[in-house]
């Protein structure tokens, strides 16, 4: 009996000791909650990820869309200017013993909308109204608003560069007879090529030159149409302009100009044209983007003429010669240009 009782105890003490060393699994129980939670995340992360992945997917393709949302093709400006213009060779300006008289005030608005058809070719239609305020007017008509003739425009975009500047562009552009003071001159039209060369010294300089061609046809409105007049008659403005320019802040920038402008007339022949005029003109300004949409200009400018004797041109100074810095030669004038 002692035996069997013997033989029980060690058989319970085995298996209390057996419990013994299981024991640490109740712990390892409370920790599996916590361990659970834990887990749970880790093995729903597929599920949370998927659920995640639509709307991570749709952000990004509509941060995508409006990144990648294509630029409207049109865009244009208007143009409000004033200007004191004291150019000596100005047809109303006609007090020719007294040239401190010669001022001319005027106001200039100008509307252009443009139309990119393509990466290299883009249009433009623009339309001007101005008044001229005449100190010594020819007539009292002369202080009157007009409207000014129509232009097309055709700009070509190149890959042409010249000593390291920039592509060239090549901006055409064609004066249509729409205003009745013009018709009533015997204009006929007009055509325009304004290329510029640029080249970029550094962020903050740079340096430009503009090289500008007006050609403008006539018929006299009191005589039958000729075609001899189309050359005849035909007016031409040459002028070159070189500027430097300095960017001052990320807004404000100014420039200093020189240039040269010389009229002729007759092109029967090109290299022999009868010279009108020409003048030397010295122009500083400064530029401030007020707005991403709007740009005020102020220039202040000096043109010195060399008169001539033949069509159209004033003789003022007896020795005919370039003077600058003389008050009947300084132009002001005041850009505001908005951009849409």
């Amino acid at each position: 009996m002692k035996k069997i009782i013997s033989l029980l105890v060690l058989t319970a003490v085995t298996s209390a000791y057996g419990q013994i060393q299981a024991t640490p699994a109740p712990p390892s129980t409370e920790a599996a909650p916590s361990q659970a939670i834990q887990a749970t995340p880790a093995a729903a992360a597929p599920a949370a990820t998927t659920t995640a992945a639509p709307a991570k997917s749709v952000s990004t393709s509509v941060t995508t869309a409006k990144k990648e949302k294509p630029k409207s093709p049109w865009s244009g400006s208007f143009l409000s200017e004033v200007s004191r213009n004291a150019n000596i060779n100005h047809s109303k300006l006609l007090d020719v013993d007294n040239p401190t008289k010669r001022t001319d005030a005027s106001l200039f608005f100008a509307l252009t909308v443009k139309y990119k058809s393509s990466a290299k070719n883009s249009f433009s239609l623009a339309n001007y109204v101005a008044r001229d305020i005449v100190t010594n007017p020819a007539s009292d008509t002369d202080d009157d608003w007009s409207v000014k003739n129509a232009r097309v425009g055709w700009t070509r975009a190149t890959d042409i560069t010249l000593l390291g500047s920039a592509p060239i562009a090549m901006p055409f552009s064609i004066s249509l007879p729409t205003s009745y003071d013009s018709r009533k001159a015997g204009f006929i039209g007009g055509f325009r090529f304004t290329p510029t060369v640029s080249w970029e010294l550094n962020p903050t300089w740079s340096v430009s030159h503009m090289f500008r061609t007006d050609v403008n046809f006539q018929n006299p409105p009191t005589d039958v149409y000729k075609s001899d007049y189309l050359t005849e008659k035909a007016t031409v403005l040459m002028t070159n302009s070189l500027t430097l320019s300095a960017n001052l802040t990320d807004t404000v920038s100014i420039s200093q100009s020189v240039g040269t402008a010389s009229r002729a007339v007759n092109l029967k022949n090109p290299l022999g044209m009868d010279q009108t005029g020409a003048e030397l003109d010295v122009s500083s300004g400064i530029s401030w983007m007020a707005l991403p949409t709007l740009s005020v200009d102020f220039s202040v400018g000096q043109a010195a003429p060399l008169q001539g004797n033949g069509y159209l041109a004033t003789q003022v100074y007896d020795d005919n010669q370039y003077k600058l810095y003389h008050e009947a030669q300084t132009g002001y004038t005041l850009d505001l240009t908005y951009l849409f």
